[in-house]
Parts: structure tokens; sequence; C-alpha cells
């Protein structure tokens, strides 16, 4: 199997189904204090 990544820009096309996606974090994750102080940065720096 042949694995490709795309970014949105290049496959404006898929933004809807990118969206749709659902969401897989779990709760505990969502309701953390400190992660949540953290999310933007992440956003901001990805890995």
């Amino acid at each position: 199997m042949e694995l490709k990544v795309s970014s949105l820009a290049d496959r404006p096309d898929m933004l809807g189904p990118v969206r749709d996606m659902p969401d897989t974090w779990p709760e505990f994750a969502t309701q953390d204090p400190v992660g949540n102080a953290h999310y933007g940065v992440w956003m901001r720096h990805p890995l």
C-alpha cells in the first residue's frame, strides 16, 4: 500500500471530509486545564 500525505492547500476538496471526521480525543483530554493551555502552542508549532 502506498501512503500519500497531502495538505488541504493541495486538496481543498477534502476540507469537508476532514471537518466531518469524528473527534477522537478522549473526554479527559478535553477537560484538562493544563492541556487546554497548550493546545494553542501546539497549533502554532506542530511536530
